[in-house]
């Protein structure tokens, strides 16, 4: 007798490995989210949410603070800290890029930041 463990994802679909089938469910629950958010490549080019690994993001756009909960969670479970694990709901909307030397930043923030030094400096 051959013994076979399934692993069957929320949707039904069958897995005989649980982690694909842990990942598939995670990619189902960013997609019912997915227009709470954007994710980019480092080309800035759109992600498809299908296939999506957590090293080829670069730039997300949270437009809801519920797409950045769901996000992050994704994040985590893919063994990756979330980007926003800093931050309250409501500061979580906006755009945010990586970068290796500080890692996940708030480009607005950045931006406002460089705007006060240089209203600073120019007086």
């Amino acid at each position: 007798m051959i013994e076979i463990t399934k692993y069957v994802a929320d949707d039904g679909t069958e897995f005989e490995d649980k982690t694909k089938c842990i990942n598939y469910e995670n990619n189902l629950r960013l997609i019912s989210y997915k227009n709470d958010f954007a994710l980019f490549d480092e080309n800035k080019c759109p992600l498809f949410l299908e296939n999506v690994k957590s090293e080829e993001i670069f730039y997300v756009v949270v437009k809801q603070p519920c797409g950045a909960v769901v996000l992050g969670d994704w994040f985590e479970k893919c063994g990756d800290i979330n980007p926003f694990w800093f931050t309250d709901d409501e500061d979580c909307i906006g755009t945010w890029a990586y970068t290796e030397s500080a890692g996940w930043i708030k480009l607005e923030d950045e931006i406002q930041k460089y705007t006060s030094i240089i209203a600073e400096l120019n007086k």
